[in-house]
């Protein structure tokens, strides 16, 4: 085991040395027995101070799930329940897994009438990822009647079970779910876009795809996730065709989209090599206001402005040979924030021609965009820059966690390293705030060293919760894929 590691997790969990790092090596090297050591890693992730009978709890479920012997485990669950340990749902997707190789749906229903009877009512993951796929949903209705029998609400149910239908191509179910059956219960998670995403890339359905999109209103920014997702799609069957026909569809059912969304379709037409300009979109969403010399009677200040108020205010500036500086910095910020990559960069270019001072905010928006379009380089000589100029100046968290994801997937995997040692987070640092990003950046690593590495240094600098379902579950998933 791995001395830091084994540090990290001892200060962390108080547990025993054999458990954790061991367990991890395992889920690689022995196939039959990936389930049974994830579960037994997640269960002692999450024990903290636990002495004593604590200790031959665990040793028992630990020995249990390596043998493969689900009732033992359950009644070793069920002791930790009476003892008052929690019992979290991640506990049970080897369980899960393992009774649906035995018994199919019926063994996967048995593992959740025991979750439920020991107070654990499974969240979006588990019903997502471990109960909806394992069920037969060749009548996708009574698979819902099942679940509701034992007290699960449609509000819960309808999400997983209409993204399972998706990834299997179920269309016409989904759209009896949605539109005829429950058509007053709420989409809840983007990963209902993600799948519809999928579903249109495989089968180019745009009338249905639009009117699942409409129906997902209750999802926050639908627009900008599925165009996002889909131009940062790598699948094969993609065809940019497909994507201009999905924008013009957009357009034409008022669907929003944002700037942002805007320029990662920049950059995937820029790989196929067109003009974005040919497009239907990008003239709906690029039209500007015409120059307006007079915008000055009015006199507003550059922060109330809007970003058109401020090319006019720019255009105006030159035109009477003033100095236009002010206005250059605060449109570089708009420009970082709307994720408008050239406009920000030449108005960059611009203001060091000017040799204007660049404040730290104005280079904290800077590294924000070139985070956003992924140049590792540029956004990591940057922050290293304001870090020297600044070192007062505090950088968000997330922000760093970001640049490092981006250098992790250019196989700059030291400078990852590099920056999240460097992050010396706020005392009153939220962890919910920063569990996405702990989670991207843990999900993008190329090898179980690497995982482990940043995993170790996230533990040690206290960046994430460590006993947190959705943290742990992004390790065990890479082993469990692996």
């Amino acid at each position: 085991m791995r001395p830091n590691l084994a540090r990290c997790i001892r200060s962390f969990h108080c547990i025993c040395p054999r458990s954790t790092f061991s367990i991890f090596r395992q889920l690689k090297t022995n196939s039959k027995k990936i389930e049974e050591s994830s579960l037994a890693t997640s269960i002692a992730q999450s024990f903290q101070n636990q002495t004593g009978a604590g200790d031959n709890w665990r040793y028992q479920l630990l020995r249990r799930i390596k043998d493969g012997d689900v009732d033992g485990a359950v009644k070793c669950l069920e002791g930790m329940n009476k003892r008052g340990v929690p019992v979290r749902c991640h506990y049970f997707w080897p369980l899960i897994i393992q009774m649906h190789h035995q018994y199919g749906e019926i063994g996967v229903l048995d593992i959740l009438d025991k979750m439920l009877a020991l107070g654990s009512t499974p969240d979006h993951e588990t019903l997502i990822h471990y109960i909806c796929p394992r069920l037969d949903l060749t009548n996708s209705v009574l698979a819902i009647r099942k679940l509701q029998d034992r007290d699960l609400k449609v509000a819960q149910l309808l999400t997983p079970v209409c993204v399972c239908l998706l990834q299997c191509n179920q269309i016409e179910p989904v759209l009896d779910l949605c539109f005829t059956l429950f058509p007053r219960t709420k989409l809840l998670h983007e990963d209902f876009i993600f799948a519809l995403v999928d579903y249109y890339i495989n089968l180019n359905d745009k009338d249905n795809t639009v009117k699942l999109l409409k129906r997902a209103d209750s999802i926050s920014d639908v627009g900008n996730l599925f165009l996002t997702r889909i131009s940062q799609s790598k699948n094969p069957l993609l065809k940019v065709e497909n994507v201009q026909v999905i924008i013009t569809e957009f357009i034409k059912n008022g669907i929003d989209f944002s700037q942002g969304a805007v320029y990662d379709l920049k950059v995937y037409f820029a790989k196929h090599k067109l003009s974005t300009s040919d497009f239907v979109f990008y003239q709906k969403t690029s039209q500007r206001i015409p120059a307006r010399l007079d915008v000055d009677r009015s006199a507003p200040s550059l922060s109330e402005m809007s970003t058109a108020d401020l090319e006019c205010h720019l255009i105006s500036l030159k035109s009477r040979d003033s100095n236009p500086t002010s206005a250059l910095k605060r449109l570089l910020l708009k420009y970082c924030q709307e994720k408008r990559f050239d406009e920000a960069m030449r108005v960059k270019d611009e203001l060091h021609r000017l040799n204007a001072e660049f404040t730290p905010g104005m280079l904290s928006s800077c590294i924000d965009i070139l985070i956003h379009f992924n140049l590792a380089d540029e956004a990591y000589n940057m922050l290293t820059h304001l870090r020297h100029t600044a070192p007062d100046f505090h950088i968000d968290e997330y922000k760093v966690i970001d640049l490092a994801r981006v250098c992790v997937q250019q196989d700059q995997f030291q400078n990852a390293i590099t920056l999240v040692s460097s992050i010396s987070p706020r005392r009153n640092l939220n962890f919910k705030k920063l569990e996405r990003n702990c989670r991207e950046l843990l999900s993008c690593v190329q090898s179980e060293e690497q995982l482990m590495s940043l995993f170790n240094i996230l533990c040690e600098t206290k960046l994430c919760d460590v006993t947190s379902t959705p943290i742990l579950s992004t390790v065990i998933r890479y082993f469990l894929n692996g």
